[in-house]
């Protein structure tokens, strides 16, 4: 059998192994991870920095007001990035887990927005239902960070012989409360050092901001935020506002802030909506006071936004907000498990060098850490198993522009069996093989080495083959779930403005 497809081992055969598990954060990934880990017989500990669980459901008024540009890795964090009026910009029914569904009955008196959009209370609702229903609050340490996580290669792990051939060693985590303020002094006075047969990475990639690279933008002279600092718009009142960022975020942000703004000016990359030409006289959508333009290519010291064929804004701006996404990061694991920032886009494997294309390593050589490119995280089999350090690390939810949920649950039942013996996964050698496969598909397609983690309508094909790996038991991707989904892209397109309160009429009569 194909090592690629490999079917679950027959469990007369082996003994399921239970192990001692390390889960970072405590959001939707987490929290489905422990679920997932606790039903197949394991011993979780899932660390959160926060009070409470949810992660990026999180809202909170405060921002990182010393540094609302993100640059400063060493800044004093908030990790919500949440505004106050976001809604979801998928339907409740596909959002659920597949055996806790998203409806206000489920939720019951919990339930604060019943709207099929919801706003993100909501969510967070659902996923403090989803924690007490399958008790996992008991094995949540909050206001507790993750300092290091180190692998310990002279020590092999406990559940080594359920799965003996991925002998890579135990992993030691060290961690601090936040409650005292968790500096490098008070961690390395009161950190507490615990020993592990596994870690998954559930510390979500919604935090760290981009910032793209535009040249003049350390001396232009007005107000300046990532959306990750962005709460409400009323401090553009009257003003004229720069957008830079398209995606599901910038849209939002920038009809809010148009609201009240004299004019808001978005600027992406391409647009697939709308008009063909664009320019400084094209109005977005139906707001008049709203304009698209490609990404400027300067910023000057008088405020002036400068475009890459000579043309510039009539006036300047304002302020400017960067709806530009987020930066895959990992500061807990940085030269503790080989991750670190690359400037390869396939890291150094073995003595020879950089991997070659089509080459996987030595079973010798192939114990490597992982590291983050152009934000790629890499190299990753399935998104989740980095070669020769697999099933002992795992990383869940990296995939965006998904139904998050409903695939972080496949990914943490894979995660969960493959550490108990139920599920052999591939070779090192296989799974070298098919990520240098698909990293030479993607070249092929000329689709940037940013965009790895990016999936859209391949996320189906993607959570079915998760599907089979667990195992018969579990069913693929729902039809209906497709075609709501689908549905909604249609619409978006269509009404961006209020796609979400349109009844999506040709998905009624469907069950989550």
């Amino acid at each position: 059998m194909n090592a690629l497809n490999a079917a679950p081992a027959t469990l007369a055969a082996r003994a399921l192994r239970k192990c001692t598990v390390a889960v970072i954060g405590a959001g939707a990934a987490g929290l489905v991870a422990a679920r997932e880990l606790k039903r197949e017989g394991h011993s979780v500990t899932v660390f959160e920095q926060n009070s409470r669980i949810g992660g990026v459901w999180v809202y909170d008024d405060r921002t990182e007001e010393d540094d609302l540009l993100g640059k400063d890795m060493n800044r004093k964090k908030v990790h919500s990035s949440m505004y106050r009026q976001l809604r979801t910009n998928l339907p409740r029914e596909i959002m659920g887990f597949s055996d806790f569904p998203f409806t206000t009955e489920v939720l019951g008196n919990r339930s604060v927005d019943p709207r099929r959009f919801c706003n993100h209370a909501e969510v967070l609702c659902y996923l403090e239902a989803f924690a007490d229903h399958f008790q996992l609050q008991e094995h949540i340490k909050f206001n507790t960070k993750v300092q290091r996580v180190q692998l310990v290669k002279s020590h092999i792990a406990s559940c080594i012989d359920c799965i003996p051939s991925y002998q890579t060693g135990s992993w030691q985590v060290s961690t601090c409360s936040t409650n005292q303020g968790c500096t490098e002094e008070v961690a390395d006075q009161q950190s507490v050092l615990e020993t592990y047969d596994a870690v998954v990475v559930c510390n979500g990639h919604y935090s760290q901001p981009n910032i793209p690279d535009i040249k003049g933008i350390d001396i232009f002279p007005g107000f300046q935020m990532h959306s990750h600092n962005y709460r409400e718009p009323k401090q553009f009142k009257d003003q004229i506002v720069l957008v830079v960022g398209a995606s599901n975020s910038g849209e939002d942000i920038s009809r809010e802030v148009a609201s009240v703004a004299s004019q808001v000016h978005v600027c992406a990359r391409s647009w697939k909506r709308g008009v063909a030409d664009i320019g400084p006289s094209t109005p977005y959508g139906l707001r008049t006071n709203m304009y698209r333009h490609t990404v400027p290519s300067e910023l000057t010291q008088e405020g002036e936004v400068l475009f890459p064929d000579g043309t510039k804004l009539p006036c300047p701006v304002h302020s400017i907000i960067f709806c530009t996404g987020y930066q895959y990061t990992f500061p807990f694991m940085m030269d503790t498990a080989g991750l670190h920032e690359s400037s390869q886009s396939i890291p150094d494997c073995s003595s020879r060098g950089p991997l070659s294309k089509g080459m996987a390593p030595s079973e010798s050589s192939a114990q490597i850490g992982i590291s983050v490119h152009d934000q790629r995280v890499q190299p990753l089999w399935l998104h989740m198993f980095p070669p020769g350090l697999s099933p002992s690390l795992s990383f869940l939810g990296l995939p965006w522009k998904v139904v998050p949920f409903p695939q972080q649950e496949l990914q943490a039942k894979l995660v969960a069996r493959a550490l108990s013996g139920r599920v052999q996964l591939p070779s090192i050698q296989d799974m070298w093989r098919e990520i240098n496969a698909f990293y030479d598909q993607l070249e092929q397609q000329k689709i940037a080495t940013r965009y790895t983690h990016m999936q859209g309508a391949s996320q189906w094909d993607y959570n079915d083959r998760l599907a089979i790996l667990c195992g018969p038991d579990v069913i693929k991707t729902a039809e209906w779930r497709i075609q709501m989904y689908n549905a909604t892209s249609a619409i978006r397109e269509l009404d961006p403005e209020s796609y979400r309160d349109i009844p999506l009429t040709c998905c009624d009569g469907f069950e989550a």
